[in-house]
């Protein structure tokens, strides 16, 4: 193999991802026996389930009802919707449900963190689950987290997270990517690292009067919430038990939104709290932050190299085809059989399919041990919907620099 500038790109990019997926897999395997804790024989804490919605008149009944569904003592459970001034009918659809621990609320419209901050003043659980209005707990989701803070270090838990009944491609790689993500958040929690608290994560109500209450002027709220517990040396543990299931972007635009948004928050709570990139806070300063800040960059550069360099090929073989009069069909078998032959000899071909197999195991342990049916989406997912991401990392990036927030 010729090290041209372009292979070099290639195998640091399959160095990054093998040493990334053969870390996460080696400490998901070696803590594996450490299986989320018993629930049993303990004290139930009371819970105060918080669900700020603006325009969920469509959500809101549903979500409301999974909660009253689950397997939890009534008197150790509270719901407190909060209507951020919706433009539809979303407080009067939530008023709908009777229910004695059910509280309906409607504020002047200030954003989601100020309807959980509204929300969380009104409670009175040792425990808050933060929840959207597109997001349902299932049945078991509250008595198998509640063991997670058996440990007093522990000031967040997060539930797995699952796509509510994934129907297009799109909805269905996205159902992939959770639940790969949630054996890396696993492996994360094993090293103490994990640093976010998304939709779903339960958080204790002492800590909040402590520290403080949801930043409201980032867009990841949960982003910060998580690098605030980090800051004060306290942690926050990811289950595989206990489930909730959210209602995914069904189209490639509001996807790109969403990540976008996810990308630029990370960046301005890692900025943020760029103190955290030291030793002093374990593997999470010495080597999460500065992986995640590496990731962004390095993705982003990779996008817009290849894709600079697909556009000037492209313009390339066409000029040269026009050299010939576009009578190329004499060609195209020799160079099919050219192109077959140094496939099976390039050590550049052999790394990117020990890439691969190694990223279908993630995906085989990952899908095995959230009992998730195997998709042959995956091969999608691998190939194409990384572009995607890649797109929006840029974009995220673009809007950091330029200190120019993101829209919804």
């Amino acid at each position: 193999m010729i090290l041209n500038f372009n292979n070099i790109l290639v195998c640091l990019t399959m160095f990054f991802s093998l040493f990334s997926t053969l870390f996460f897999l080696t400490t998901f395997i070696e803590n594996d026996h450490e299986c989320d804790k018993k629930t049993r024989n303990q004290k139930y804490p009371k819970i105060s389930v918080i669900i700020p919605a603006y325009n969920e008149g469509e959500n809101i009944i549903r979500t409301i009802k999974s909660v009253l569904k689950a397997k939890y003592p009534r008197n150790k459970l509270e719901i407190i919707v909060v209507d951020d001034e919706s433009e539809d009918d979303t407080f009067k659809q939530a008023k709908k449900v009777k229910s004695k621990v059910l509280k309906v609320f409607s504020k002047k419209h200030g954003g989601k963190a100020e309807a959980v901050n509204y929300g969380i003043k009104k409670s009175k659980g040792d425990l808050v689950m933060i929840l959207d209005a597109d997001t349902f707990p299932d049945k078991n989701c509250f008595e198998n987290i509640i063991g997670c803070f058996n440990d007093p270090k522990v000031m967040a838990a997060l539930p797995l997270q699952k796509i509510w009944r994934p129907k297009n491609l799109l909805e269905k790689c996205q159902a992939i990517e959770y639940i790969i993500t949630a054996i890396i958040k696993k492996s994360s929690s094993f090293m103490g690292s994990m640093n976010c608290a998304p939709a779903g994560a339960f958080v204790r109500k002492k800590f909040l009067k402590k520290y403080g209450l949801f930043e409201t002027d980032t867009l990841t709220e949960d982003f910060e919430m998580g690098m605030r517990i980090q800051s004060k040396h306290y942690q926050i543990i990811q289950s595989l038990k206990s489930k909730v299931y959210t209602v995914p972007p069904k189209n490639l635009k509001s996807l790109i939104r969403q990540r976008v948004r996810w990308s630029f928050g990370g960046l301005e709570n890692i900025f943020k709290y760029k103190h955290m990139l030291s030793p002093d806070y374990g593997d999470l300063g010495v080597f999460f932050l500065p992986v995640t800040l590496f990731s962004i960059s390095f993705v982003s550069f990779l996008f817009l190299y290849f894709s600079i360099r697909l556009v000037f090929d492209l313009i390339h073989n066409i000029y040269l085809s026009s050299l010939i009069n576009f009578d190329i069909f004499p060609l195209l078998n020799f160079n099919i059989e050219l192109s077959l032959s140094h496939l099976l000899t390039d050590e550049k071909t052999l790394l990117i399919m020990f890439s691969f197999l190694t990223a279908l195991l993630l995906y085989e342990i990952a899908r095995r041990n959230v009992n998730e049916k195997f998709r042959l989406g995956y091969v999608f997912y691998l190939l194409i919907y990384g572009w995607a991401m890649g797109i929006s990392q840029v974009i995220a990036l673009v809007h950091f620099i330029t200190r120019k927030k993101p829209g919804w």
